[in-house]
């Protein structure tokens, strides 16, 4: 090989070098490029990761009206007491997940929230809001709150119920940014809700006290009507200045003294009302009296008007029917036993009806049934009777005779009612009568002690007194041994009509009529169911206690002291109770020695101041003094007297009693209490 051909070939292998060197330059670079590029891209990379992050972190999560909005009801306008629903919707249209989120709505002014509503949910409230605790919101999740709320009541008409103002807050953090914090979104609402409110007073009303099941009431003339005027705002807010009227008042008096809650002006009540709020009821009561001007089947309908702002509301009350009927609550019945005295098994007692018609119209065809009850029976006449027409105020008297039931052994009422309709009423009965019965078992003894006293007092002071203890002990004794008391009518009733006595009959006698038998022997008498028997000297007797009377006759008597006498009051009062009282005189004469003329001027004038103050018969006199002739016992019958009785005679026997000379027995301060029975043999 050359020279040439060796520097050829060095200069190839030289060449073939540098190439080599160039190219592993050149790849060298490119590397070192590529490194440099990859370091760079890298770089850029990790920044804008960080600015996504910022941007995310930094957006908003609801500000997507499409997904986060509160929507109210399907309504512009609503009621007081409407419960209304909005709903709250939300979504996470944000770019990181929430955690905390909370939902705060405030509660619409004039609303309460419904608490039912919220039991599926976890929430805190409180007066003016209320926080819904929803937890973590992923990206994208969503749901929905039913915010319930009850309509306040009441409420005036146009207010505006707002939509809750609704804030979403939420929690969020980036840790590959170091940042994380609390952050809250306003969540727009629509507009508000109108409220459509009036006061309603349709269920007021006017009605009558006491009518009827159907609201009727049937009135007479002079009736007092109770209208009760019942006003009631059953609205959804409260009415000022609400006018009243009540009109259709004709055939009515009203008295303003009794009607002061209204304005009476030309036949028409008025009262006007401030205020009523809703759902308050005011009553007022309207006084009114039926006119006695009107016509019989006459209907009254007063009409009430309830006037606010432009509306009237009319309400009629019931019918008030003028109904006249006759009446006959007037009417009675008289029962008078024949024997003028007390009543015993088998008597007769005289029976006067009265029928009056006491009602506002006549009655027709009037039928009366006398109602018997079972101790009496028909003795003589009828017990029903038809009267055709009985006028306004008129009466028709009617007369029949009963008889009492044998063999009642214990007292006991009898009684009777009338039964009495017409054509115009019902039957319905009048107020009847009743008459005791004296139970008894037949008197067969014969043998009647007929006991004289003069005066029982407190301490006796003449031998003829005796003391208060002492009749105690006489009454005592007497009911022991079974004695009932009878009067002077009873046994001429016995004697004349074979009236019923009891067993062992006994009647207690005082003459002269001093005023300790009122106030000392009548009270022991009433103890013991006892009566006695009073023989009044009428002259003395005076009118009351300012004229009291005193036993003058006695004034030259030394050994009689001066007592007080009896006054009718006190008589009256006796004789009420059931005691007898017959004659002694006028003034305490010796009737044995005076003349005709005077003896009979003391039985008439005497027997006629009885009759006369207590509307009883007076039959009998004890004679003063126990002095007597054949001139008075002739004058007797004359005077209208049937008999006497002496003073201190012994026992009376009933199988040969004679009248004019009645026998007593007198008990007195000389007489041992402690043998009493054995004085008057009590058996």
């Amino acid at each position: 090989m050359n020279i040439r051909e060796s520097w050829k070939n060095s200069k190839k292998i030289l060449k073939i070098t540098l190439i080599v060197i160039a190219c592993i330059i050149v790849i060298g670079g490119a590397l070192f490029g590529t490194k440099i590029y990859l370091n760079h891209k890298k770089e850029q990379e990790i920044a804008q990761k960080a600015l996504q992050a910022e941007d995310n972190y930094n957006t908003l999560n609801f500000t997507d009206q499409n997904y986060n909005n509160v929507k109210p009801p399907q309504k512009e306008t609503v009621t007081p007491g409407d419960l209304i629903s909005f709903e709250i919707n939300y979504k996470n249209t944000g770019k990181i997940d929430l955690s905390d989120f909370k939902v705060e709505a405030s509660i619409p002014e004039y609303c309460t929230v419904n608490e039912k509503g919220l039991e599926n949910y976890s929430y805190q409230s409180s007066d003016k809001k209320i926080i819904f605790n929803i937890g973590n919101l992923a990206v994208g999740q969503y749901g929905n709150i039913k915010l319930i709320v009850r309509v306040d009541y009441p409420l005036d008409n146009g207010t505006i119920i707002p939509l809750p103002g609704v804030k979403y807050k939420y929690f969020k953090e980036n840790k590959s940014i170091g940042k994380s914090g609390s952050f809250s979104e306003d969540i727009p609402s629509a507009h508000g809700l109108t409220i459509v409110s009036k006061p309603d007073f349709k269920i007021s009303g006017i009605s009558i006290e006491e009518a009827s099941n159907n609201g009727t009431k049937e009135v007479k003339y002079g009736d007092e009507l109770i209208y009760k005027i019942d006003i009631y705002n059953t609205g959804y807010m409260d009415a000022k200045d609400v006018e009243i009227t009540i009109n259709g008042l004709e055939g009515l008096s009203i008295s303003q003294e009794k009607n002061n809650d209204f304005t009476i002006s030309e036949g028409q009540l008025s009262l006007k009302i401030p205020e009523i709020k809703a759902d308050q009821e005011i009553s007022y009561n309207l006084y009114a009296e039926v006119n006695s001007n009107l016509k019989n089947g006459s209907v009254l309908t007063p009409y009430m008007e309830i006037k606010y702002n432009n509306d009237v509301i009319r309400k009629e009350s019931p019918q008030a029917i003028v109904k006249l009927y006759p009446s006959f609550s007037n009417s009675s019945i008289k029962l008078v036993s024949r024997n003028g005295a007390s009543t015993y098994s088998g008597d007769i007692l005289d029976a006067t009806i009265q029928v009056t018609n006491n009602g506002e119209i006549d009655a027709n065809n009037v039928i009366v049934k006398l109602i018997l009850s079972n101790l009496l029976s028909l003795n003589e006449g009828q017990l029903s009777w038809n009267i055709n027409k009985l006028s306004i105020g008129q009466t028709a008297t009617f007369n029949t005779s009963l008889k009492v039931a044998e063999g009642i052994t214990k007292d006991v009422y009898a009684s009777c009612y009338l039964d009495i309709s017409s054509d115009e009423t019902k039957s319905i009965n009048s107020p009847g009568a009743k008459l005791l019965v004296t139970g008894a078992k037949p008197f067969t003894r014969n043998y009647i002690p007929i006991i004289e006293l003069h005066d029982v007092a407190a301490n006796a002071s003449s031998v003829q007194d005796i003391t208060t203890g002492a009749f105690d002990v006489l009454c005592s004794t007497l009911k022991s041994y079974g004695y009932q008391t009878i009067t002077l009518m009873d046994l001429l009733n016995y004697l004349d009509h074979g009236k019923t006595l009891p067993e062992k009959p006994v009647i207690i006698t005082s003459d002269d009529g001093y005023q300790d038998i009122y106030t000392y022997a009548f009270p022991i008498l009433k103890n013991y169911g006892y009566k006695l028997t009073e023989f009044l000297v009428t002259g003395l007797v005076g009118n009351s206690d300012a004229d009291r009377k005193t036993n003058e006759w006695d004034s030259n008597n030394s050994q009689v002291p001066q007592h007080n006498l009896l006054i009718w009051p006190e008589v009256i009062q006796m004789s009420k109770y059931g005691c007898e009282f017959q004659s002694h005189s006028v003034s305490h004469i010796r009737l044995g020695g005076s003349s005709s003329d005077e003896i009979l001027y003391q039985l008439t004038q005497s027997k006629s101041d009885i009759e006369a103050h207590l509307g009883k018969p007076c039959l009998f006199i004890a004679y003063p003094y126990g002095n007597f002739s054949s001139l008075v016992f002739s004058l007797l019958s004359t005077a209208g007297y049937r008999g006497g009785l002496l003073a201190d005679e012994g026992i009376e026997d009933v199988r040969s009693i004679n009248l004019v000379r009645i026998k007593r027995i007198e008990i007195n301060g000389l007489n041992d209490p402690g043998r009493y029975a054995e004085y008057l043999s009590l058996e």
